[in-house]
């Protein structure tokens, strides 16, 4: 029984939707059996709310247009200050790499300067090293300067010595050859127009000049002529008759007895006549 009923009823239904889908007429019977007006009304009340929500779309459409103009407009004003911001942080950039490449030279300038004050200091040192090392010698210079100059004065008492003694045996033995050849002539050292002369002496007949020397040159020989031209000039009562010029030396070098020759000089080395007494 209930199983009869069961298919008697999917058997209906199966029935009832067919003529829904098939039957135009079946399905306008359903309609109004079922209140074709309330459903309308409802349709109509459906059109309406969706008319609502299309319009409240379209609003909302139109503000989430207005809010997009907007953010376009604040996404431009922000890219704008964006790249404004860029272009600043560039110049910050090329700024500070300009400032790190300025620091980065002078710390390098600093550098350069360091090194060269570690050799200044080093220089310094050795200069002061040096320094100490000059004062000792020059220490030890002054202490072999000190025993030089005593040196030297002994050789300047040594030689002064030797001149006077030079000239003291000059003068004796000059006249001791003078009077060998009849000529009596006392001389000594004496000065005549402001020049010194280690010989001179005079009978009024025979004057006798001249000089003592250790040691004489072709110089001394021309300078001897020239200081008794001088002397005679300005004092000529002091060399009366004939003019004898003398040289009485140690040594006499070759061209000193070639000069006092040709000049007519009587020149004695160490008691020997080197020249001819032309009389």
């Amino acid at each position: 029984m209930c199983a009869a009923s069961t298919n008697s009823s999917n058997s209906l239904k199966s029935e009832f939707l067919r003529l829904l889908k098939e039957d135009e007429e079946f399905r306008y019977a359903v309609a109004g059996l079922l209140g074709l007006d309330t459903i309308l009304s409802e349709l109509k009340r459906l059109r309406q709310d969706f008319l609502v929500f299309v319009r409240e779309q379209e609003r909302r459409w139109e503000e989430n247009n207005k809010r997009w103009e907007e953010n376009n407009r604040r996404w431009e004003e922000a890219y704008k200050r964006f790249e404004a911001i860029e272009s600043e942080l560039k110049a910050l950039r090329e700024d500070q790499k300009r400032l790190w490449e300025e620091n980065r030279r002078i710390w390098e300038e600093i550098n350069k300067i360091w090194q060269e004050i570690k050799l200044m200091r080093k220089d310094y040192e050795d200069l002061r090293k040096d320094v100490i090392t000059l004062k000792k010698d020059v220490n030890v210079l002054k202490r072999d300067m000190r025993s030089v100059k005593k040196s030297i004065q002994r050789i300047d008492t040594t030689i002064n010595r030797l001149a006077i003694s030079i000239e003291d045996e000059a003068n004796e033995f000059i006249s001791y050859l003078l009077k060998q050849r009849g000529i009596d002539i006392k001389t000594e050292p004496s000065v005549i127009g402001q020049r010194e002369f280690d010989v001179y002496g005079t009978n009024g007949v025979i004057t006798v000049v001249g000089e003592a020397k250790t040691r004489a040159g072709a110089k001394t020989a021309r300078k001897l002529i020239e200081r008794v031209e001088e002397a005679k000039k300005i004092q000529p009562e002091k060399f009366p008759g004939k003019t004898i010029v003398v040289i009485y030396c140690m040594r006499a070098t070759p061209d000193a007895i070639e000069e006092a020759s040709k000049l007519g000089i009587w020149v004695i080395e160490s008691g020997k006549e080197r020249t001819q007494l032309s009389m």
